[in-house]
């Protein structure tokens, strides 16, 4: 039952149904057990620790994580709004805001055509120059 649901059913409740009509098939009037249930289906195993995947690991040269931050909303913001047919209000339901914050944010990057297609990876985002006698490396000696 915990690998059932912890699966995120992409397919909604067909994926489900299908799913529940295979194990019947393969185990008439058995239980379902995990060896009738195909690859993939459970939760996402928990990545190794310092084992990230590469696109999400910290670039060597760094980069700019404010504006990775703000292209990153920007493109759950497009993903919403794409999924659920444009309707602004199912869009922010969807992520967890109200009609009135998704509007906000949605102004705030720069309207639906500002917003990225495609995923926003870290390494696209050079990091800034920073003027060497700013940041918080502690105190200054006098």
């Amino acid at each position: 039952m915990a690998q059932l649901l912890g699966h995120r059913f992409p397919g909604n409740v067909r994926e489900l149904e299908n799913l529940m009509e295979r194990c019947v098939a393969l185990n008439p009037g058995g239980p379902i057990t995990r060896d009738l249930l195909p690859e993939g289906v459970g939760p996402a195993p928990e990545p190794a620790p310092g084992s990230l995947p590469a696109p999400l690991a910290i670039p060597p040269e760094g980069f700019d994580l404010e504006a990775w931050s703000q292209a990153l909303k920007g493109y759950f913001l497009r993903r919403a709004l794409d999924e659920v047919g444009g309707v602004k209000t199912k869009a922010g339901k969807r992520l967890g805001m109200t009609f009135r914050a998704y509007r906000y944010w949605l102004a705030e990057l720069g309207g639906v055509e500002a917003l990225p297609e495609h995923f926003p990876w870290p390494s696209a985002f050079p990091p800034p120059a920073l003027d060497e006698g700013s940041g918080t490396d502690g105190p200054k000696e006098a």
